[in-house]
């Protein structure tokens, strides 16, 4: 089997960045401030720590081209008198020289690689705060999945770059100055090394546009070789492997996409080095012209011994210089398009935090009227739903697989904005409240909800982490009520190290929970958070027929008082709600309690008579004498 298709990227956008690159002149020391910026604000301290050495030792190694020329002309052209004495001071001062450039690039390099970790967490803190702070419709968007992915891939790697590169054009353009000021004091002639300057600019510029091209066009088979990773390592699809006997195909998988990553890479890296050897060959056919003009002036007598000297040892000093300024140069206009992407990508706009707005009190009545939803890729998901949920009420939402159940719950608990109608709080449109302040009165237990590889306290504490703040730290009695309210703390209780036990068996002194008894730890999380509207979605997906019967009983009586949003596919569990809701292709089909529904002889009560006929069929085969049992689901119900 081949290597499953590439997502989708935009060579349209990709083009139009890479000739926006070239256009714009001015992008260079855009890109300088930005970078200077991010480091300013990620460890003002850290980047001076940085940069003071860079300069010493710049500076420091300047003074080597007069101390070279002084004790050639004491050695060779000056024939009078003690040289070795008169060679002492020269001599002194060329190892204190040496000493404290060696001294300032040690130290310089260290504090390098801290501040690139400071970098670095500022970067990922920025990120971070963006991409868990938008609104949750952009996940659907292709564009900004592939734009995240993108920063995210290179998130890790560009911060150091830039530092580095910042680094170097500053130390590269103060030890140009000092080696350009000395050189033309002593040997103007080596000047003529600055002459590839430009064109190596140039060849840079190019190469930070082909690396921008080349990271964009091909993040996708990165994601997809890693992906393949994941799936050979990862616990979570490990038995599925061994079942099919997958082990094989999906290496088979990787290898291709590996072998394809590979390729890219090899041609990349040709292109790369064309760019270059173009630069440096134009920097050697001036270093040689520049030799053979020295050559030429020593034998005409125009250029004395230490002057040569001087000149030989000023070639090497303004080429590293001229190449450590390019290269910092070139590292900026490799990041440059990323930082674009980075900034572009900070600019998203975010959700107000709960404070930034009106106080939302508890929940007395929420309602919903004539509201639609479409997704990003146009998919009608509800059309003209109405709903009222109030205090103290169960409502339940039913209808088959796609009929927009979970969209409406999460359109009444505030993670998704209604793309027509209005849903309003105890009379208060939502629209004009921030969204978290909502979601603090709303506790959401989802059907796909999270498996957190952390202590069990954590994964019920997450339900109100302001309560767990609040508490400084000491939520053990609440999270104990909770779990027990669940009916989770019999089996939490008893693990090896209690409540403190991570969830996982990836992590030391780890357990792994069954499918029943993380739904029962999630239905903690939720009611720990203690608010006024309760979603529960699929509650008892992963239960037998005794635990779900347990599970609700459970629920029922640590739920009065409250607002319940039940969304359930087992219809007998839903027969005591206040109200039913039948959704079918996104649109309310009916609206009344289970004997309403059922005498009306609607979806609803053909559904049911369908879960109730496949039961006593099973019921029949057990029982051998075909007769009905129990419920449809073997449970009482709300």
């Amino acid at each position: 089997m081949g290597v499953v298709a590439h997502q989708r990227i935009d060579p349209v956008t990709l083009r139009a960045e890479s000739r926006r690159g070239r256009r714009r002149p001015a992008a260079l020391p855009r890109w300088v401030r930005q970078a200077w910026g991010t480091c300013w604000a990620a460890g003002p301290r850290d980047l001076l720590a940085t940069l003071v050495p860079q300069f010493v030792a710049t500076v420091v190694l300047a003074a080597l081209l007069p101390l070279v020329r002084t004790l050639l002309h004491v050695l060779v052209d000056d024939a009078g008198g003690d040289r070795l004495t008169r060679a002492t001071v020269p001599l002194f001062l060329l190892a204190v020289v040496g000493l404290a450039a060696g001294v300032a690039s040690a130290v310089q390099g260290q504090r390098q690689k801290v501040l690139g970790e400071v970098v670095q967490r500022h970067v990922w803190g920025r990120f971070l705060d963006v991409s868990a702070r938008v609104d949750l419709t952009h996940y659907d968007t292709p564009e900004f999945f592939e734009r995240l992915e993108r920063v995210r891939l290179n998130a890790l790697t560009r911060p150091l770059a830039v530092v580095q590169g910042l680094v170097g054009v500053a130390g590269g353009a103060v030890g140009l100055v000092a080696v350009v000021v000395a050189v033309w004091a002593v040997a103007p002639i080596a000047l003529v090394l600055l002459v590839p300057v430009p064109v190596l600019l140039l060849v840079a510029r190019r190469g930070g546009r082909q690396e921008f091209e080349f990271a964009v066009q091909h993040a996708p088979a990165l994601r997809l070789r890693a992906y393949l990773q994941s799936t050979l390592t990862d616990r979570a699809t490990a038995s599925e492997v061994r079942s099919y006997g997958l082990a094989t195909d999906l290496r088979g998988r990787w290898d291709a996409a590996s072998e394809e990553w590979i390729g890219a890479v090899r041609r990349h890296a040709r292109r790369r080095t064309r760019t270059i050897l173009a630069g440096e060959l134009l920097t050697a056919l001036v270093a040689a012209g520049l030799l053979v003009a020295v050559v030429a002036a020593i034998d005409a007598g125009r250029l004395s011994v230490a002057q040569a000297g001087a000149v030989a040892v000023a070639v090497p000093l303004l080429a590293n210089r001229s190449r450590q300024f390019v290269r910092g140069v070139g590292a900026i206009l490799e990041s440059g398009l990323f930082l674009d992407d980075l900034t572009d990508f900070h600019a998203t706009p975010v959700e107000p935090e709960a404070h930034d707005g009106p106080a939302v009190g508890p929940l007395e009545v929420l309602r919903v009227q004539d509201v639609s939803f479409r997704f990003a890729s146009g998919t009608q998901a509800l059309r003209g739903v109405d709903l009222d949920v109030r205090a103290g009420e169960v409502v339940a939402l039913v209808g088959e697989n796609g009929s927009g159940k979970s969209t409406l719950a999460k359109v009444v608990a505030g993670l998704h904005r209604p793309s027509g109608g209005v849903v309003t709080w105890n009379g208060v449109d939502v629209a004009g409240l921030p969204p978290a302040a909502v979601r603090r009165q709303v506790a959401v237990m989802f059907q796909d909800f999270a498996h957190w590889q952390l202590p069990a306290v954590d994964n019920i504490a997450f339900g109100d982490v302001e309560r767990a703040h609040r508490g400084d730290g000491d939520v053990g009695p609440g999270v104990e009520g909770a779990a027990r309210e669940a009916g989770a703390w019999e089996f939490l209780a008893g693990l090896p190290a209690g409540l403190d036990t991570p969830l996982s068996a990836e992590r030391p002194g780890g357990t792994e929970l069954s499918g029943g008894q993380w739904q029962r730890v999630a239905l903690a999380r939720a009611l720990f958070r203690g608010s006024g509207l309760l979603i529960l979605d699929e509650p008892s997906a992963a239960l037998d027929a005794r635990a779900e019967a347990e599970l609700f009983t459970t629920v029922r009586t640590a739920t009065r008082g409250r607002a319940v949003l039940l969304i359930t596919h087992r219809l007998a569990n839903v027969r005591d709600a206040d109200r039913i809701h039948v959704l079918r292709d996104g649109v309310v089909d009916d609206v009344g309690t289970h004997e309403e529904l059922l005498r009306r002889g609607g979806h609803y009560a053909a559904l049911y008579d369908l879960q109730a006929r496949a039961f006593r069929t099973s019921s029949a085969a057990v029982t051998g004498d075909g007769e009905t049992r129990a419920d449809p689901s073997g449970t009482r119900g709300w």
